[in-house]
């Protein structure tokens, strides 16, 4: 007896349809309807009441799109946003390597390094050119920059240990600054320091006791 065989149907996918295009497909759900309207059967037409139903549906699925979408966007603002980063206000946060140069002198936290017999500050502009170069104290200390050494700006800011007159490193300085405002710009979220940086929140290296 033979066997006969046969080839599976394929069905339509069972996924839902993106939920995205919903709200970009009400002016295809018009002319559809439109071509409906056109196609129907002129002893029996459509009721006005279906047609309003119709109409009232497709508004309130797009409407609930709409609202999902900003409740989606409302719970990853709480996860990785604003809200997240709220409780830094006020509070003095400690930076590597970058500073805001201006009126008043500016205190670095300089690391030191006991191998050294040599160190030089070095600030640099956002192209990488030498702006100043201070010698500075080859120990672990503080250092005002005075406004007089260094132009007004916002720079990166290292030092170079050295022993005769051989780089031993090159390293970042801290840089002590309140935050004053949680900003968002081109949707991250920015910390803004009382000296008018604004820092990605990876570019904090401490949150320090106030």
């Amino acid at each position: 007896m033979e066997i006969s065989t046969t080839t599976p149907h394929s069905t339509a996918s069972s996924e839902p349809k993106n939920t995205s295009q919903i709200g970009g497909d009400f002016t295809t759900f018009l002319e559809m309807l439109t071509v409906q309207l056109k196609n129907q059967d002129p002893m029996a037409p459509m009721e006005s009441s279906d047609f309003a139903v119709q109409l009232a549906t497709f508004s309130s699925v797009e409407q609930q799109v709409q609202t999902n979408d900003l409740l989606k966007e409302i719970l990853q603002d709480r996860g990785t946003g604003l809200t997240s980063f709220a409780e830094l206000i006020g509070k003095p946060v400690r930076v590597e390597g970058k500073a805001a140069f201006g009126a008043e002198p500016v205190e670095a936290a300089l690391p030191g390094n006991a191998l050294a017999d040599t160190a030089t500050l070095i600030v640099k502009d956002e192209k990488g050119t030498i702006v100043a170069s201070l010698a500075v104290g080859t120990d672990r200390t503080t250092q005002l920059i005075s406004p007089e050494l260094v132009p007004q700006g916002n720079f990166s800011v290292m030092v170079r240990y050295a022993q005769n007159g051989d780089e031993l490193e090159t390293v970042p300085v801290s840089f002590t600054e309140t935050v004053s405002e949680i900003a968002l710009t081109s949707g991250e979220a920015k910390i803004v320091l009382s000296n008018g940086l604004r820092l990605a929140p990876d570019e904090i290296s401490a949150v320090l006791s106030s």
